[in-house]
């Protein structure tokens, strides 16, 4: 069954299937390929879970998600601009595409400012709001 959708799949005009012709062992290693970097993308899918559990980012990087973004993306590109596109550069990519930009979104969801303390959040615990530090300097306090 497996076989007889694959072969109809490979005569569909748009995408670029492996040859007719090609070595089963080619075939093979595209669609191993295409598993394992879908699998490679969709790994964050469990901290993804966790940051809306926690309503936290703290364990999921921006710097990966915009570089897995980046990454993804240009391949999905360079694969849509072959003529005809190739699904075995397309498939994974286009996945990475979409895993990146929901991880994206979470980031910009949960995603909370850094806030610096104030005097009065200070004084309520009991420390000195009349310094103020920057580097390893102390300077008075502006009024």
């Amino acid at each position: 069954f497996a076989a007889g959708v694959f072969a109809f799949a490979r005569d569909l005009p748009p995408l670029r299937w492996p040859e007719k012709d090609a070595s089963n062992e080619s075939v093979l290693l595209g669609f191993a390929a295409v598993a394992l970097n879908t699998l490679i993308y969709a790994a964050p899918l469990s901290v993804m879970a966790d940051v809306v559990r926690t309503r936290s980012v703290e364990a999921m990087p921006l710097s990966l998600t915009l570089g897995v973004a980046a990454c993804s993306s240009t391949w999905a590109a360079y694969a849509i601009v072959l003529s005809p596109p190739d699904v075995f550069i397309l498939v994974p990519n286009l996945s990475g595409v979409v895993l990146s930009l929901a991880q994206a979104a979470l980031y910009l969801r949960f995603c909370r400012p850094s806030v610096a303390p104030t005097d009065s959040l200070l004084a309520h615990h009991g420390e000195e709001s009349n310094t103020r530090t920057e580097g390893d300097q102390k300077h008075p306090a502006v009024s």
